[in-house]
């Protein structure tokens, strides 16, 4: 077979002639002539005709004529060369020389053939026509059983036309399967609505795939684009939800071009390539996501990266909602812990764990993601805290490099690709979830900082906090930027690099209950200051329930006496 072919644009074109004429007799003229009749077209083919003289009289009852022997107005008459790229060059000069100047080349019309259908090759067509031809082509040839292709292809752009919108169905279209997908179609499903999950991630995460099934949502899979799209057509819900593959959204470019025919198309990234990820990216690649991200109905934005893309240029179309990953609000994991302990328990989290493992490559004044080693260096090798990584997956060296590590510190442990529910439960035994960082100042959104721009410690966002925090643990991390000051309102967060991490500090038992403070009002003022730091001790850290709260103090004029003394006053007026 030689391929697809984009049907519609070419007997489009061909028919704005009185007359065809198709050079070649070979297999290139007898693939693309069904495609000729269905567009009916066949009353207006002429003759076939090649260099030399055939034995063929007639190629289905149309003439079969020598070049040499043709005749034919040129202005009224327009000639397909359906030949190979060998010949097609030659015969095109040929025609050239004899006067003829509408030519059309078919292999100018040719999808590249693959048995995997590739997008690179879908991404070729331009009309939804030809769309719909080419997965009535997929399903042809991926059924064995006979079905006739053409009411197909009349079916799919009869769904496309003629919409009927289910208001109370959600189809998400994942790339990129993960747990922040798992929760937000739980809780649509708990608000009413109807999901259905088109599947075309290649490593397929059976953990996801669990606690989805469990919420009896079907997952389709989906090996082609083809497939997709065959599938997206079966329904009409009220917004497809398109979460592309990490930094690729070539199938959400080509759903876009056709959202006419498909409804509203939510796009939701789950990281920024065009923030934080730009270096030695594909200009192709870059274009696309910002295709994808200006033409959705509606963005929603994972990262705060929306007012950074402005700023470079980026015009959006559709609505954009700032969402971050939720916590899982399953009472039974979100159970409180009593930490009231001796030792302090600490854990890092992170998927792809071989950067936080492996020696650093450059160097650098900026801040920057902490390594293990480094954490343990800091901490030391002492009785009173432990702290326990925990990695998605990490490479052959990098076990051996945590293995030393562990036969080095008594109090540090390592674990690799932890179920995402047992993970949630062992992270509900520590006493907080770190993200620990070297200290030093942000770079600067463009500055070149290891793999990244510095416009990524400001604007991303990690999944990981907000498994901490399902599992009812705070935070000790200072960036990114934005996400910190976020969740800072909620104060959940202890804000401490390697630099300025104090163990003796954070540690549950040495901290104070401020519900525990009692101030006899009737004291003068200056005698309730003194009483209160005698009972809480350490007014910059102190415990409130079961969380620790750390007290900051904006750069303003006043010095920091003066804030902690308007701090105490509060608490003891």
């Amino acid at each position: 077979m030689i391929g697809r072919f984009k049907a519609f644009s070419l007997c489009t074109l061909l028919n704005k002639y009185h007359e065809i004429i198709i050079y070649g007799l070979g297999n290139y003229a007898i693939e693309i002539y069904p495609y000729l009749i269905s567009y009916n077209l066949k009353s207006k083919i002429k003759y076939f005709t090649q260099t030399s003289e055939s034995e063929m009289q007639f190629m289905d009852d149309i003439p079969v004529v020598p070049f040499d022997k043709l005749e034919c107005v040129h202005e009224n008459s327009v000639i397909l060369v359906a030949v190979s790229d060998l010949y097609a060059q030659e015969i095109g000069q040929k025609l050239s020389q004899c006067g003829y100047r509408n030519v059309i080349f078919l292999n100018e019309y040719i999808i590249d053939y693959h048995y995997d259908y590739t997008e690179k090759s879908f991404y070729q067509l331009d009309s939804f026509e030809d769309y719909c031809t080419n997965i009535a082509d997929w399903y042809v040839e991926s059924h064995k059983n006979i079905i006739d292709k053409n009411k197909l292809v009349a079916e799919l752009l009869d769904r496309g036309t003629n919409r009927k919108t289910n208001k109370h169905l959600i189809v998400f279209l994942c790339g990129h399967l993960s747990a922040r997908i798992s929760k937000i179609v739980g809780a649509l499903k708990r608000k009413g609505f109807s999901v259905i999950i088109l599947s075309y991630w290649p490593n397929r995460n059976l953990w996801f795939l669990d606690e989805i099934s469990e919420a009896d949502i079907p997952i389709y899979p989906c090996k082609c684009i083809h497939e997709l799209l065959y599938r997206a057509l079966q329904f009409e819900p009220l917004v497809y939800y398109f979460e592309p593959r990490w930094g690729d959204c070539l199938w959400a470019e080509i759903m876009l071009k056709n959202k006419k025919y498909f409804g509203k198309i939510v796009l939701s990234l789950y990281d920024i390539v065009n923030d934080g990820f730009i270096i030695d990216q594909p200009v192709s690649k870059l274009e696309c996501e910002q295709f994808a991200l200006e033409n959705a109905d509606g963005v929603v934005w994972r990262w705060f990266s929306k007012s950074f893309l402005e700023n470079k240029g980026f015009r959006f179309q559709g609505k954009s909602i700032q969402f971050l990953d939720c916590c899982n609000n399953n009472k039974e994991i979100m159970i409180q812990i009593d930490r009231d302990s001796s030792i302090i328990k600490l854990c890092e989290v992170c998927g792809v764990g071989n950067e936080y493992v492996e020696d650093r490559t450059y160097n650098t004044n900026y801040m920057d993601y902490a390594r293990v080693s480094e954490i343990l260096e800091r901490i030391g090798n002492r009785d009173d805290c432990i702290f326990h990584f925990y990695a998605g997956k990490l490479n052959e060296q990098n076990v051996k490099i945590c293995d030393s590590l562990k036969e080095k510190y008594r109090n540090f442990n390592y674990f690799v690709n932890v179920e995402h529910a047992d993970l949630i439960e062992r992270l509900m035994q520590y006493d907080f979830g770190c993200d620990f960082y070297t200290g030093g100042d942000f770079p600067s959104d463009d500055i070149i900082h290891g793999r990244y721009t510095g416009s990524i410690w400001k604007n991303s966002t990690r999944n990981i906090f907000f498994d901490y925090l399902s599992a009812g643990i705070p935070i000790i991390s200072t960036a990114p930027q934005k996400l910190i000051e976020f969740l800072d309102d909620y104060k959940v967060v202890v804000k401490m690099d390697l630099k300025n991490l104090d163990i003796r500090t954070i540690r549950p038992d040495t901290l104070e209950h401020i519900e525990n403070v009692k101030i006899n009002t009737d004291l003068p003022v200056e005698e309730r200051m003194m009483e209160f730091v005698r009972q809480i001790k350490n007014p910059y850290f102190f415990r409130c329930g079961k969380l620790i709260v750390q007290v900051e103090y904006s750069d303003t004029d006043k010095t920091i006496n003066d804030c902690l003394k308007e701090f105490i006053e509060s608490q003891i007026s």
